[in-house]
């Protein structure tokens, strides 16, 4: 049976967890990005046969469209990537990773 890591936003991560289930694939749930590396320890090497990091909880900040799209990326998209590399090790050598980087209110 392929598993599954899925983490962001428990609303959407509950959302894709269900579709993974429906196609017979066990889903480990993380609701909170720094729990990540946790849950990967917990896991193991070679746990997982894909990623998919979903959209975090962010507040955007800044007076202007620039400052919001830079806060945005620097402290919002950017600052997920240690998740990702504490993913890597307990993903097989073949798994895919989904980084989906979220939406600008």
């Amino acid at each position: 049976m392929p598993r599954y890591l899925v983490s962001g936003i428990a609303a959407l991560v509950s959302d894709v967890a269900a579709v993974f289930r429906e196609h017979d694939a066990e889903v480990v749930e993380v609701d909170d990005i720094d729990d990540v590396p946790r849950a990967c320890s917990e896991a193991g090497p070679g746990a997982f046969d894909g990623y998919v990091q979903l959209p975090a909880s962010f507040t955007v900040q800044g007076d202007t469209a620039v400052n919001r799209v830079h806060h945005f990326f620097a402290d919002g998209v950017l600052a997920r990537f240690p998740a990702v590399a504490a993913a890597l090790p307990s993903l097989k050598p073949d798994s895919r990773l989904t980084f989906v980087t979220g939406v600008l209110p």
